[in-house]
């Protein structure tokens, strides 16, 4: 099952607030009000490079960063791999949430996909909170990002997943949650980049009365995205063929090119710095992004 805002939405309904899932049933109430606004950027297997989550923190600091739609959700896959605490289950990808309020706080609702222990998936709850984020990116290879983050999950759940209920399940989740916001901050910066396309499916009405009808959440419309390889850039072959820039070179590996902040009128009064992000040079059908670390640090 691919994990959805609906999916998720439906499940804590579902569920309802007094299941032993939660921590405290407070949250719950804001927490679905977002999730049910979410609109869905599903990215499969292409993941943010460092080049767009140094740019996505740079944007940050200038005030310059925001989101396609007031809730935006990203979905994406991760490497399948086997929960510690039942060996039969496997856990994959995740959904983050990211929402900028009237003051341009950065808020941010991490969810899993829940399986049960044959493996079969189950829906899909939110496990964390992060409330007003706040970034630096001082290194330019890893962001120190200061936050209050919140479980919403028990700590049965807790330990199941990161191995404790206290300070090091705690520390572990919050630096998956930060490090999945920059993840989610760079993909942002994708959309916007050179070399990546997206694709609307619209919202299924027909389908969506009948949710209704049965009390569900509704679908809403979301988008696919995929890298456009080789159509923004060519890729110069062995041969000498030409390339966009109008020069012969030899073959590149295909890598994004930083993000960077072009000023136009300088010196002026009108003087203008304007964002330009990322673009994907070398892309061809055969090629693999080059892929480098990027850290996340937490106080």
């Amino acid at each position: 099952m691919k994990l959805t805002p609906h999916v998720v939405a439906e499940t804590i309904m579902m569920m309802g607030p007094r299941h032993p899932t939660w921590r405290t049933a407070k949250a719950l109430p804001g927490l679905l009000a977002l999730i049910k606004q979410a609109v869905l950027f599903d990215f499969g297997t292409v993941h943010a490079s460092p080049e767009h989550k140094d740019f996505a923190v740079d944007l940050y600091e200038r005030k310059l960063f925001g989101l396609p739609f007031p809730v935006t959700a990203f979905a994406f896959e991760g490497t399948p791999h086997v929960n510690p605490a039942i060996p039969t289950q496997r856990i994959g990808g995740g959904m983050m949430i990211l929402h900028m309020d009237e003051k341009r706080g950065l808020h941010a609702i991490m969810c899993t996909e829940q399986r049960d222990e044959h493996g079969r998936s189950i829906g899909g709850i939110p496990i964390g909170v992060v409330m007003g984020a706040k970034l630096s990116n001082p290194t330019g290879d890893s962001v120190d990002i200061t936050e209050a983050t919140y479980p919403v999950m028990s700590d049965d759940i807790m330990a199941m997943m990161y191995g404790s209920a206290g300070p090091e399940g705690h520390d572990l989740m919050r630096q998956r949650v930060c490090s999945n916001l920059v993840g989610c901050m760079g993909m942002t910066v994708m959309l916007m980049s050179h070399g990546v396309t997206t694709e609307r499916r619209d919202a299924p009405d027909k389908l969506n009365k009948a949710r209704e009808r049965k009390g569900k959440p509704a679908i809403r419309e979301s988008y696919v995205v995929r890298l456009s390889l080789g159509d923004t850039y060519r890729i110069a072959t062995e041969a000498g063929e030409e390339s966009i820039a109008g020069h012969v070179r030899g073959s590149v590996r295909m890598h994004w090119r930083r993000g960077h902040f072009r000023t136009i009128r300088r010196g002026t009064d009108n003087e203008l710095v304007v964002p330009v992000a990322p673009a994907l040079i070398g892309a061809n059908e055969n090629a693999e992004p080059i892929r480098k670390a990027y850290a996340v640090r937490t106080p």
